[in-house]
């Protein structure tokens, strides 16, 4: 093996003792490894959502309180919540009035789905001597809130859903026997006030100084929760025993509010919180419903009566609604009417309502362009990773006289459909992959191919177009009135190619391997249906159906395999360090992202080692390599990154 030079110390232990599985969950992870200080933090490592750089307990981490309330927050490693678990929040206040408290937060909703069951966990102690001699922890109002709420709060009011308190006297919702105990609430869902009963107590005496390690399961399709606490290894507490069917929330929302705080209240003048927060973790489902970029998406215009919400138009987990909103017009001395026909002139018996658009250049003369199109890759619940290969299909009607009408005859009279960065109606250098007809020889067009069908065979870097047979592909199909055309372009990331198919009645024409127009390695992402038309009044019109999205689900079968062929080797290693530190995104286990965090490091590097080799299908067993092999694989990928690196 080839890539064996040196031994770096740390990532050889990691290898004998993190040997993680490939990733389903989102893990949001608090707890810092190998401990930073505040002088000196820890910035590699995730400290909140998957995929952003680890920056303490700062940034996304938000206090609220009264102005009357002197609050702190810092950074501390003197005292850890936990062997080893270096980093801390420590927060101080004292009271400068009655009545103020404060809180920190963060909100999870852009990595957890909260529409969908999730866990959190998080370890938790009070600093202040809530017993002792003297203690400013004696009345109801002094407490310590752990809660889940829709914005910002100090304490917790009617719209939280889970809620763990700490309170220091007793009142009209708290007994005497639950005063300086952890109680867990158990809420009716209606956003009614605190009751006692509901206040279940449950028995934990609450020590200055002591860890409790609390983990908190959310049934979001139940609207109920449940909690067990913990300290020193030890179950204190399981909200199950008493409550099999989970505790209610105090909410009568639809979902949780995504904002985990961690809040302080005082009753008095002078009166001070101390606590400390640490190992915060958030495990549950991705934003789009479960399902792992690369997971087949439908961009569907195929619906029904025009407007639905119960078929998807455009991307997972969106309403159908038809052509509208999603789509955009963009218009250059002309005038766009796009309009959802139903009960027309179908492109196909059975597609039901479609698109048609009319491009009238009545309002100046000159050249004039127009596009309908579509971000179809920055979405908020994307279903594509556009890093791979993905396939799109469409289907498109002729509606203007291309023979008899005398308006398409010039390089300037056109209809283009690309993929390009930007909005707009022209083909630039960012354009991926390109179909065209024009009316004449030009910059698309060569002699032969006027009025027909063609491909662009780009260079890949992004520089001018070539009109020759090697650039422009002519398919031989000619454009003209009411013709019906399908439409395949299969793209691939990975090569900056695409194969094209066109398919009119029984003839069909295919090329492959394409090069992109653009010198990126990525897609632009705006889908763009344009036209272009070179004198006043010529008119430009045609039809939209039955446009799909698609994309073979990515199913690594053996974690630390990039090419999905069942062997773990050199190539994967390859790649694995070719991208090492980076953020790769989207791009997953194909560039050595097997744990789904989105950043390629050595915990990636171990899932690699540890499955290294040929494998038996998904079914078997499959072997685990020698301890001798994986220090040295190991050593051989630092190598590489370092060598890349330089």
């Amino acid at each position: 093996m080839k890539y064996l030079i040196g031994i770096p110390i740390v990532l050889a232990a990691l290898v004998v003792t993190i040997v993680p599985a490939l990733a389903v969950d989102v893990e949001v992870i608090a707890q810092f490894d190998g401990g930073g200080s505040t002088a000196a933090p820890v910035t590699d490592v995730v400290d909140a959502y998957t995929g952003m750089a680890g920056d303490g307990w700062t940034g996304p981490w938000e206090p609220s309180q009264y102005t009357a309330f002197t609050y702190t927050a810092t950074t501390e490693d003197t005292t850890p919540l936990g062997t080893g678990n270096g980093n801390y929040l420590k927060l101080v206040g004292e009271a400068g009035g009655a009545g103020t408290g404060a809180s920190v937060h963060r909100y999870y909703t852009d990595g957890v789905n909260v529409t969908k069951s999730h866990a959190i966990e998080f370890s938790f102690r009070i600093d202040e001597d809530i017993n002792g001699t003297g203690t400013t922890f004696t009345e109801i109002n002094d407490r310590y809130q752990l809660f889940d709420a829709p914005g910002a709060r100090t304490t917790a009011n009617g719209y939280v859903s889970w809620l763990i308190g700490c309170y220091g006297g007793d009142g009209t919702w708290l007994s005497s026997s639950k005063v300086k105990h952890w109680v867990v609430y158990n809420g009716d869902n209606n956003v009614t006030g605190m009751f006692d009963e509901r206040n279940l107590d449950t028995g934990i005496a609450v020590q200055s100084g002591t860890v409790y390690d609390f983990h908190i399961d959310i049934d979001a399709v139940a609207k109920t929760w449940g909690v067990t606490i913990a300290s020193g290894g030890t179950t204190l507490y399981n909200s199950a025993v008493l409550n099999p069917a989970g505790l209610g929330w105090r909410t009568n929302a639809e979902a949780v509010g995504g904002l985990p705080t961690f809040g302080c209240y005082t009753s008095a003048l002078g009166d001070t919180r101390a606590y400390s927060l640490d190992n915060l973790k958030i495990t549950g489902s991705v934003p789009w419903n479960g399902e792992p970029p690369g997971g087949m998406t439908l961009v569907a215009a195929h619906f029904e009566h025009g407007n639905t919400d119960q078929q998807v138009d455009g991307f997972v987990g969106m309403p159908g609604n038809g052509w509208e909103s999603e789509w955009y017009v963009s218009e250059y001395r002309t005038t766009v009417n796009a309009n959802v026909v139903t009960g027309g002139d179908e492109l196909k018996t059975g597609q039901g309502p479609y698109l048609e658009v009319e491009v009238d250049s009545s309002l100046a003369s000159g050249v004039n362009r127009a596009a309908v199109y579509r971000d179809y890759k920055t979405t908020e619940t994307p279903g594509i990773d556009w890093s791979r290969e993905h396939t799109i299909q469409f289907t498109i009607r002729i509606d203007e006289d291309i023979e008899n009408g005398y308006a398409f005859l010039s390089n300037d009279d056109r209809y283009h459909i690309f993929d390009t960065d930007e909005t707009g109606t022209v083909t630039n250098s960012s354009a991926t992959w390109i179909i065209s007809a024009a009316g004449a020889e030009g910059d698309f067009c060569t002699a032969d191919a006027a009025k027909e069908w063609t491909f662009y065979n780009g260079d890949r870097d992004g520089g001018a177009l070539v009109n020759d047979d090697l650039h422009v592909i002519d398919t031989d199909i000619l454009i003209e009135k009411d013709g019906v055309y399908d439409f395949t372009i299969v793209v691939d990331p990975t090569t900056q190619s695409y194969d094209a198919t066109i398919t009119y009645g029984a003839v069909t024409f295919t090329a492959e391997d394409l090069g992109w127009r653009s010198a990126e390695t990525v897609i632009g992402g705006f889908l763009k249906f344009a036209t272009r038309a070179s004198a006043f009044d010529d008119l430009r019109a045609f039809s939209l159906d039955e446009l799909i999205i698609t994309q073979e689900e990515a199913l690594p079968t053996i974690p630390g395999d990039t090419d999905g062929n069942n062997i773990v080797n050199e190539a994967d290693a390859a790649v694995l360090a070719n991208n090492w530190g980076a953020n790769v995104g989207t791009g997953g286990f194909t560039m050595g992202d097997f744990n789904g965090d989105t950043i390629v490091d050595a915990a990636d590097a171990a899932i690699l080692a540890a499955n290294w080799g040929t494998h038996t299908p998904p079914s078997e067993s499959a072997a685990v390599p020698e301890p001798s092999l994986i220090v040295l694989l190991m050593a051989g990928l630092a190598s590489l990154a370092i060598g890349r690196r330089r």
